[in-house]
């Protein structure tokens, strides 16, 4: 088949001139894993116009060597290929910093004689026109290449025929235009025009595709006429055959030599060139003897010199072969001489009588075959039994081995075939699931390949997000903490102690104590907004004690002047919202605001945050947190949230899992209505929630979960969680969220 593939690139609007660094379109290598043979691996990569092409190289050269190495069918080889290319990727942003993180969009395709299969990551999409009718395949509405270390793929199929024009694309092309448009512009009659319409569908906005045209044969050209001379030198030399390549006719002799034509630059071509030629014009070689050209006219006397000059020549040469001829023929009558007088002596010497001398030959003495050991002989088989009988037992064992895990393959892929084809989650579920119950550990590249898919797939069904979870501190199993808040690139920990509490700041590998008193409540890092100039650490004790600590003082924390709430209760938590400090006391079923005078102190006593009774009983209330909306956590794992003294709605739904045990929640103090992060001890997890109650993600580390989780709290940026488990401190950086 004729095949022609063309890339365009138009970054904003504007066509730049040669191939992307992301697009890849190369036929077959020399070496091949089983099942490549006679494929064409086609790939589009886009990270975005700041990518540097250093990524782009790393990144497609991985893909084509998985695929190219990679053996059975075409879906897997598409599949490995994707899942290296997008762990390339985002092994690159997990080591790089944030301003050198990319995201993109991956098509790549394997080309076949009859049928194409492509899988697509991110928001790329991969379409054909044969026939007049336009067949598109977009991707899903999945995170983009990079972003997680298990991509999301989507297949499609595209079957190939005479005139079909394939286009590969890594971007959401499908959304930009109408599908009548763009199979009026796949419908042109050439790849330039196809290109062009391109450009103008897409308008100010991006686009890396590929152009693939799928044409019929070219036929081969017929000879073109000889001229009379040449037709009579063409049909004395045989034809050639079709093994081996026909010999150039050769001048004859004394004529020049045929000069080798230089081949054109125009007719060099690579191997991972775009555009492929199947048939090359023939060409033949003439050979014409050149005009003979007359000497110049001699005078007799220089016609005399040169006839003296000959002469001479000759005789000498005469001489020399005298010479020549002379030395050979006395060294081989000397030869003959001496092979004359030798056989003569030979003769002479056995005419005469007696015995004839010959050479004494040594006779070896008999040595009489060893006694015979009967054990040792017996052992010797008996050990030739048992070798044969381990090597036995290891091929056959091998061999079930093969055969059991073949099985368990074969299990797999049937499970994962009636997930895919599942409408009901429930049942897709079970199969996923399933899936990774017979896989168990095997660890071939197949059962490998099933079970990240397995687990993929499942992630996507809970709202699970893999992310990295980065250990800072190690402070022992039995490490206990009733407050974890972050402020100035410092950790401060509320320790609680069966004698004591005390405030810890741990700060660049420092551990400092920095307040001991046993009857320490809570603490809060204050996020200024207007009346507090500098940020501050508030520590509250038992007794109406309140401390601030601030990076800037030289003596730190320092007591300030406060008025204890009223009735003389004890509050159990304490929170900040802009320059304003509240007080969760549910003895008298209230929340006490504080409002700061001028130089930041509290003099003045609280002010009830409900301007009647509490609408629901705050006995049992432990925790809350503040964004403009006040979130209250009880004891029985329920939450209310209120706004302006009043109940905004709020109902938790639709999380997964049988058990949620709510320890703590933290919320973006710059995000009014945000996301709401609840650290569940049940599952070791983060859940998500939204600012109604509805169920958003679930955050959970890429392997395990976060087990003995206690405390957890939001970084000054809000672009990061911190969260005590198990005796560590993790930093959590907050992926995408569609609620965020």
């Amino acid at each position: 088949m004729n095949v022609r593939a063309e890339p365009i690139r138009i970054i904003e609007g504007h066509r730049r001139e040669g191939a992307h660094p992301g697009v890849v379109w190369m036929g077959e290598p020399m070496r091949p894993a089983s099942g490549r043979e006679g494929e064409r691996f086609a790939l589009v990569l886009d990270l975005g116009p700041d990518a540097p092409s250093r990524l782009y190289r790393e990144v497609r050269e991985v893909a084509a060597q998985t695929f190219w190495s990679t053996r059975g069918s075409v879906l897997a080889a598409l599949r490995k290929a994707a899942v290296a290319a997008n762990e390339a990727l985002f092994r690159h942003n997990r080591q790089a910093e944030a301003r050198e993180r990319y995201r993109g969009a991956l098509c790549c395709a394997a080309l076949r004689a009859e049928e194409s299969f492509a899988v697509l990551v991110g928001p790329a999409c991969a379409g054909a026109l044969h026939g007049g009718v336009l067949e598109l395949h977009p991707g899903r509405e999945t995170p983009p290449l990079g972003a997680w270390p298990f991509p999301d793929i989507a297949v499609a199929y595209i079957p190939l025929q005479s005139g079909t024009v394939l286009l590969l694309a890594a971007h959401p092309l499908h959304r930009w235009v109408a599908p009548d448009a763009l199979q009026r512009a796949l419908a042109r009659e050439t790849v330039e025009d196809i290109l062009d319409g391109l450009e103008q569908l897409t308008g100010e906005d991006s686009l890396t595709a590929l152009v693939v045209c799928w044409g019929e044969a070219a036929p081969t050209p017929a000879p073109m006429p000889l001229p009379p001379r040449a037709s009579r030198l063409a049909e004395k030399i045989p034809a050639p055959s079709r093994r081996a390549p026909a010999p150039s006719p050769q001048p004859p002799a004394g004529a020049p030599p045929i000069p080798e034509e230089a081949p054109s630059p125009e007719k060099v071509y690579s191997r991972t060139t775009v555009e492929e030629e199947t048939s090359e014009e023939q060409r033949t070689l003439y050979w014409e003897p050149e005009p003979i050209r007359r000497a110049a006219v001699s005078t007799p006397g220089e016609r005399k010199a040169e006839l003296g000059k000959g002469i001479l020549a000759g005789l000498g040469g005469a001489v020399r072969a005298l010479a020549v001829g002379a030395r050979a023929t006395g060294r081989a009558l000397a030869s003959v001489a001496s092979n004359l007088g030798y056989g003569a002596r030979t003769l002479f010497r056995r005419t005469l009588p007696g015995r004839e001398r010959r050479r004494a030959v040594p006779r070896r003495t008999y040595r009489p075959p060893p006694p015979e050991n009967s054990r040792r002989m017996a052992a010797v088989a008996l050990s030739i039994l048992l070798l044969v009988a381990v090597v036995t037992a290891v091929a056959w064992g091998r061999y079930g081995q093969d055969l059991e895990r073949s099985r368990i393959l074969s299990q797999a892929r049937q499970h994962a075939q009636e997930a895919q084809r599942a409408t009901d989650p429930a049942v897709a579920r079970s199969h996923w699931e399933a899936v990774l119950a017979v896989l168990g550990d095997e660890d071939h590249p197949d059962a490998v390949a099933l079970r990240t898919e397995a687990r993929s797939a499942l992630d996507r069904m809970e709202g699970v997000l893999r992310v990295p979870s980065v250990p800072l501190v190690d402070l022992g199993p039995a490490f206990t903490a009733r407050r974890l808040v972050t402020g100035n690139g410092r950790v401060f920990l509320l320790e609680v102690q069966p004698d004591t509490r005390l405030v810890r700041r741990l700060s660049e590998g420092k551990d400092e104590i920095l307040l001991r008193d046993p009857g320490l409540i809570d603490i809060a890092w204050n996020q200024p907004v207007q009346g507090i100039t500098r940020k501050a650490l508030f520590i509250l004790s038992a007794g109406g004690k309140l401390w601030m600590y601030d990076p800037a003082w030289p003596e730190n924390p320092r007591r300030v002047p406060f008025v204890s709430p009223p009735g003389g209760n004890e509050p159990v938590a304490l929170s900040t919202y802009g320059d304003r400090l509240y007080l969760l006391d549910p003895v008298a079923n209230q929340i006490w605001r504080y409002i700061p005078q001028e130089g930041g102190e509290f003099t003045r006593g609280p002010e009830p945050y409900f301007s009647a009774v509490a609408p629901r009983q705050l006995s049992i209330a432990r925790d809350m947190a503040i964004d403009g909306n006040i979130y209250v956590l009880f004891a029985d794992g329920t939450l209310a949230r209120y706004l302006n003294g009043v109940p905004a709605p709020f109902a938790v739904t639709g999380i997964p899992g049988t058990t949620v045990q709510p320890v703590a929640l933290t919320v973006d103090p710059a995000l009014t209505d945000g996301p709401v992060y609840l650290a569940d001890a049940a599952e070791g997890r983060i859940v998500v929630l939204r600012a109604t109650g509805e169920f958003c993600a679930q955050l959970r580390p890429q392997t395990g979960h976060w087990e003995g989780l206690q405390a957890l709290a939001m970084s000054e940026t809000g672009d990061a969680l911190y969260l005590l488990a198990g005796g560590h401190i993790h930093r959590v950086e907050i992926p995408p969220l569609l609620c965020r």
